[in-house]
């Protein structure tokens, strides 16, 4: 996946989600993947610590986004970050997704071109 995906989010520890066009109902759109490369270790730092730093960025993002272009309203994020065994098979990475704060679908992209 890259940013800019719509996709629909498969139930918690599924483990994945389903990619769509942004042309059609998708429950969110990706707007940030990150590489959780700041433990320099290869021992898992804990899913506390994973979930924050994950959290911190997606809250940053959007934060960065919205001021850029103005707050839009109706939006929260909902992030995936590694477990124990992700992190054990080298998958480190973190990603950040838009969705409607009132889980409705969403029928179009949200984020502008230039963001990808």
């Amino acid at each position: 996946m890259s940013v800019g995906t719509c996709v629909d989010l498969l139930a918690p520890g599924s483990g994945g989600a389903i990619v769509l066009s942004c042309g059609v109902a998708h429950y969110a759109e990706l707007y940030r993947i990150e590489q959780l490369d700041v433990y320099q270790s290869a021992l898992y730092p804990g899913a506390i610590e994973v979930s924050d730093e994950v959290g911190n960025w997606c809250d940053d993002e959007l934060s960065a986004y919205e001021q850029g272009s103005g707050a839009v309203p109706g939006l929260r994020y909902h992030y995936i970050y590694p477990t124990a065994v992700n992190w054990a098979s080298g998958d480190t990475l973190g990603y950040c997704f838009l969705e409607a704060a009132s889980g409705e679908q969403l029928t179009d992209g949200l984020l502008p071109q230039s963001i990808y």
